[in-house]
């Protein structure tokens, strides 16, 4: 989840390749190429997951989980 229209997606998206980079043994053009598949997920505001959520009817909406750009909410059927 993440704002696109938020200029701070870039720096976030920068911080996430840093990651990678000084993480793992991938290369740079490996992570240059997970980085053009995240760019083409279809990221939306975290606002707009809880609006969502409780149009569909659900309540108790928590997040639970969050690494950088990812995140995981529960929630209960009302």
């Amino acid at each position: 989840y993440v704002d696109l229209d938020n200029p701070a997606f870039d720096e976030v998206l920068s911080l996430w390749k840093a990651y990678w980079l000084d993480s793992t043994n991938l290369s740079e053009v490996e992570v240059d190429e997970m980085e053009k598949s995240v760019r083409a997920l279809s990221f939306i505001p975290e606002d707009e997951i809880a609006l969502l959520l409780s149009e569909a009817g659900f309540g108790k909406v928590a997040k639970f989980f969050q690494t950088n750009m990812f995140g995981g909410w529960i929630c209960k059927a009302e």
